[in-house]
């Protein structure tokens, strides 16, 4: 536990913080009745948040100077917000048809906000859009609390980055990750 905090606070991106958060939150959640394990995450965040007391103080005093001088949206998205309604729509709107609308805008690469929502409905158009979710549902049917966790956060965390779901890289990890984490039941292992 204690590693997973240390290695997100090593990382140092808004997105890492959260998703950990989110993992003890989760962690939290499904371990309520268990009180030895409760008592173990409990104790690894709070050794964890006081030793790295002054590295998230060094770490969020950038974001605070963001929030003072830009407001609460631009330090918490990154101005990405900005990338958003100063790229992004200002394309859409002025490139807009039927065909980009339902297969994607050819120039994405040069508009993107990177929210990955907005880039994967610039990139792959509503077919595309509805292709992912498809994906995903069929993944998730029938998996662990863990997978639909796992496939939740990195869902919000697409709030905070960009070309989370376009990588193919990413998207072939999440999908063994998820196949790793809930084995077939008539699968036999030689070891």
């Amino acid at each position: 536990m204690i590693f997973i905090l240390m290695m997100s606070i090593v990382i140092g991106t808004k997105k890492a913080l959260f998703l950990t958060t989110l993992f003890f939150v989760f962690l939290t959640i499904d371990n309520l009745r268990k009180l030895k394990t409760l008592l173990i995450i409990t104790f690894s965040g709070i050794i964890g948040t006081i030793v790295f007391s002054e590295v998230l103080k060094k770490y969020f005093v950038f974001f605070y100077k963001i929030y003072e001088e830009n407001g609460f949206l631009n330090s918490l998205l990154s101005y990405r917000n900005k990338l958003l309604t100063e790229n992004l729509y200002p394309y859409v709107s002025e490139n807009f048809n039927i065909k980009d609308v339902l297969f994607g805008w050819p120039l994405f690469k040069n508009y993107r906000s990177e929210m990955e929502f907005f880039d994967l409905f610039l990139f792959f158009g509503i077919i595309g859009v509805i292709s992912y979710f498809l994906f995903f549902k069929k993944i998730l049917i029938g998996k662990s609390k863990q997978t639909n966790f796992m496939i939740f956060a990195l869902l919000i965390a697409t709030i905070f980055s960009g070309n989370l779901f376009i990588s193919v890289n990413v998207m072939v990890m999440m999908y063994l990750a998820t196949l790793y984490m809930n084995p077939a039941k008539n699968f036999k292992s030689d070891y």
